[in-house]
């Protein structure tokens, strides 16, 4: 660690006296210390595996408006939102209307990560993604095991 410059002992001097004192500044500082590492030490793994997921539903989402709706120009330059294209699939084709609430939760995962800096699959995320026949049918089929016994982000993945 560098020897703080003048200028700097100034600002933490002033900051000080603004706060009431040393020991609230120190106080605060020290809250704000662990706030910040609190943020800085997520689970990286799991926050990983999380944004891997949404990022390949993502590009699978792309590449299915993009072959069933060949005119319709690049998906991609369009800039649109994930919850946008999620509504531009075809609600009528029984697949789609079926996976399509487990794709919402993912994303309603990844924008609770966003949004709250926590890291977490619930037993209810996995159960949603567990609704959906084709993902449900597809998992049993690839895994040839109960999926119950899977903790809920290996559900998710």
């Amino acid at each position: 660690m560098s020897i703080p410059s003048d200028l700097d002992e100034r600002i933490r001097k002033r900051a000080a006296e603004l706060l009431g004192g040393e020991a609230e500044y120190q106080r605060i500082a020290d809250q704000e210390s662990k706030e910040v590492m609190g943020r800085w030490n997520l689970d990286t793994e799991l926050i990983g595996r999380i944004l891997r997921a949404h990022l390949f539903l993502e590009r699978f989402v792309t590449e299915s408006i993009q072959r069933s709706n060949p005119s319709l120009g690049s998906v991609e330059r369009a800039k649109l939102s994930f919850s946008q294209k999620i509504d531009l699939l075809n609600p009528g084709h029984p697949d789609i209307a079926d996976v399509a609430p487990g794709i919402r939760k993912l994303n309603g995962i990844r924008n609770r990560l966003a949004h709250q800096s926590h890291a977490e699959v619930t037993a209810e995320d996995a159960s949603a993604f567990l609704q959906c026949r084709t993902f449900s049918g597809a998992l049993r089929a690839r895994l040839g095991k109960e999926v119950d016994d899977l903790k809920p982000i290996e559900v998710l993945e």
